[in-house]
């Protein structure tokens, strides 16, 4: 029986030296040349998935920076914003301050009624700039053509734009003179 159990302990003591330690992800990584990989970065839960959505909107409130008037599509997105909104179609507007854009968005999965996400604004006309502009409510659609979120309020475009001395600077400033 001593020698049965002399021979356990031994085989155990044998296996346990052979087997490396899995408390570091690091160390076995290095001691291995496979990378070490998350069930996270390669597996997703089944049918949980961002969406995309998107809708065309009207940024208003631009300092002459807006579509011209030659643009058709403002001329149209106008039309259908003023309908909406039960006013009249004014035929003698000035673009000049609105501008046509396409607001889209990623819906993360599991999103919750009322969570806020971000959006992206990008003009889709000829518009010089969309900043300090204001989204007017903009129904965001998914691909079945159900609306999913509504997007409304003031643009604000990330970064900074500096000039001293005819030297102008700019970093992360789109759609922006």
């Amino acid at each position: 029986m001593k020698k049965i159990l002399s021979l356990c302990l031994s085989f155990l003591a044998s296996v346990s030296i052979a087997i490396p330690s899995f408390s570091n992800e690091n160390q076995l990584a290095s001691k291995n040349s496979d990378p070490v990989v998350r069930v996270k970065d390669v597996a997703q839960i089944r049918n949980a998935r961002a969406n995309q959505i998107s809708g065309l909107g009207i940024v208003i409130g631009l300092q002459g920076t807006g579509d011209s008037q030659q643009t058709i599509v403002i001329n149209r997105a106008y039309a259908n914003m003023l309908e909406r909104l039960g006013l009249p179609n004014m035929n003698n507007a000035k673009f000049k301050n609105i501008a046509a854009v396409i607001v889209t968005a990623n819906l993360p999965p599991f999103v919750k009624q009322g969570q806020t996400i971000d959006v992206n604004v990008a003009s889709i006309g000829d518009a010089k700039s969309i900043e300090n502009g204001v989204l007017v409510r903009t129904p965001l659609l998914g691909p079945d053509g159900r609306v999913y979120a509504v997007a409304q309020g003031p643009i604000s475009i990330g970064g900074f734009g500096v000039e001293s001395d005819g030297v102008i600077v700019k970093k992360k400033c789109s759609n922006s003179r």
